[in-house]
C-alpha cells in the first residue's frame, strides 16, 4: 500500500512539473510572438517563421522526458527553451516556389540558351548558310561578335568603376564634417598656405569629385572600344600560343637535345608552306 501510494505521489509529481515546463515553453512562444504582432480582432491568424536547433544533450533530455525515465526538470525546461530560435514573421517570398531551385539554373539563362539553340535550328533548317558566301558570313560573325564584346566590356568596366566609386565613398566619410562645414578666415588662411607650401591634394577636393562624378561618365565608349579592340586581337592569338609552346613543349621532351634543331626547323618551314598554300588557295576559293 505504501508503494503504490508513493508511486502515486510520484506520478502526480512528475505530472505536476511536466505542466509547468509546458506553460513556460508555451509562455515563452507567445513572449517571442507577442514581439512581432498578435492575431488582433480584424487579423484572424499570424504566421511566423522559426529555428530548431536540436542538439545531441537536447535531444537526450527531451527522450529522457518522454520515456519517463529520470529526468530534471530544470534540463528540460533549458531543453525546451533553447530548442526554437530565431523568431521572426512569416517569409512569404522564401517559401515560393523558383525555377532555379528546380532545374539548378535561373529561368533567364535558361531563356538565352534556347533563344541561341532556336537560332541555331532556324539557320540549319532554313539553309541560310547555303546561299551566303562563307566569307559575308565570317565577316558578320566577327562583327556581331565585336558588338557584343563592345557592350559586355563596356558593362564590365563600368561595373569597376561603380564598385570603386563606392569604396572611394566609405574612405570620405571622415571628411563628411569638415568639408561640409563653411570655413572662416583663420581655416582659409591655413588652407591657402597648405596648397601653396606643400604637395599634399585637398581632401575636399577629392571627396566632391568622388560625390559628384558619376561612375558612367568615367567609363567612355572610347575607352571600351580600344579595350575591345584589344582583347579581340590579342586574345585569340593568347591562346593560340598558349597551345603551341605547350605543344612543342611535349614534343621535344622525347627528342635528343642534338636533333631539336632541326625539328624546329622543319615545323617552321612547314608554318611556312602551310601559310603560303592557304594565301594561294584564297582566289581559288573566291571562284567557288
Amino acid at each position: 500500500l505504501q508503494i503504490a501510494e508513493c508511486e502515486a505521489r510520484n506520478a502526480k509529481s512528475r505530472e505536476s512539473r511536466s505542466f509547468y515546463i509546458f506553460k513556460r515553453y508555451l509562455n515563452k512562444i507567445l513572449n517571442e510572438a507577442g514581439k512581432l504582432g498578435l492575431p488582433e480582432k480584424n487579423v484572424g491568424s499570424v504566421r511566423y517563421d522559426a529555428e530548431i536547433i536540436l542538439t545531441k544533450q537536447t535531444y537526450l533530455e527531451i527522450l529522457r522526458f518522454l520515456t519517463e525515465e529520470t529526468w530534471q526538470s530544470g534540463a528540460v525546461d533549458d531543453a525546451l527553451s533553447d530548442i526554437l530560435v530565431n523568431f521572426k514573421r512569416h517569409d512569404y517570398e522564401a517559401w515560393h516556389w523558383r525555377f532555379e531551385d528546380t532545374f539548378g539554373i535561373d529561368l533567364y539563362n535558361m531563356f538565352l540558351i534556347l533563344l541561341c539553340l532556336v537560332c541555331t535550328v532556324i539557320v540549319i533548317a532554313t539553309e541560310l548558310w547555303t546561299h551566303i558566301h562563307w566569307f559575308v558570313q565570317l565577316k558578320r560573325v566577327l562583327l556581331i561578335s565585336f558588338l557584343i564584346s563592345f557592350a559586355w566590356n563596356w558593362l564590365y568596366l563600368y561595373k569597376l568603376a561603380f564598385a570603386q566609386h563606392q569604396a572611394e565613398i566609405a574612405k570620405m566619410g571622415q571628411f563628411d564634417n569638415v568639408c561640409a562645414e563653411k570655413l572662416d578666415w583663420r581655416g582659409s588662411l591655413v588652407e591657402w598656405l597648405r596648397s601653396r607650401w606643400t604637395f599634399q591634394d585637398d581632401p575636399c577636393q577629392k571627396y566632391y569629385e568622388t560625390l559628384l562624378v558619376n561612375p558612367v561618365l568615367l567609363v567612355p565608349p572610347t575607352k571600351a572600344l580600344a579595350i575591345t579592340f584589344t582583347t579581340f586581337v590579342t586574345e585569340p592569338l593568347k591562346h593560340v600560343g598558349q597551345g603551341i609552346g605547350e605543344f612543342i613543349k611535349a614534343l621535344m621532351k622525347e627528342i635528343p637535345f642534338i636533333l631539336q634543331v632541326p625539328v624546329l626547323v622543319m615545323m617552321a618551314l612547314a608554318i611556312v608552306a602551310f601559310c603560303y598554300g592557304a594565301g594561294s588557295s584564297v582566289s581559288v576559293l573566291r571562284h567557288l
